[in-house]
């Protein structure tokens, strides 16, 4: 499974939308197997505040999954998620991820014509 088609297919799904570029970083590290301590030493961030980012990570994806998601098993969840149970030979190109809930913007303003934007975020004031 290629990392790039996993990380767009979480993204697509995830209320938030795309990852922060730290949890982008996290999960892309975790992913190549790498500890925290690793994750934090390469990045110069402190461990705790990776662990943080990772815990977090790991929580968005627990709701969007359905089921409880941590760094040694979300390579297995996010496989059986994101892969059809189509064999192997005929994996879907279009990740199969369960659907979120969705607003209905309505009016909302026409964002096609932004160029070199890979996603744009929705900020929700607390």
């Amino acid at each position: 499974m290629q990392f790039e088609a996993v990380l767009a297919a979480v993204e697509q799904v995830l209320d938030r939308g795309c990852l922060s570029k730290t949890e982008e970083m996290v999960f892309r590290q975790c992913w190549e197997g790498r500890s925290y301590l690793e994750i934090a030493q390469i990045s110069g961030y402190d461990t705790g505040y990776i662990k943080d980012t990772g815990y977090r990570l790991w929580q968005r994806l627990s709701e969007t999954c359905g089921e409880k998601v941590t760094k040694q098993n979300f390579k297995g969840v996010l496989r059986r998620v994101v892969v059809s149970d189509r064999p192997a030979s005929t994996v879907s190109t279009q990740p199969q991820l369960p659907p979120t809930s969705r607003q209905d913007w309505g009016d909302a303003i026409d964002v096609s014509i932004f160029h070199g934007r890979s996603c744009l975020r929705r900020v929700v004031e607390v």
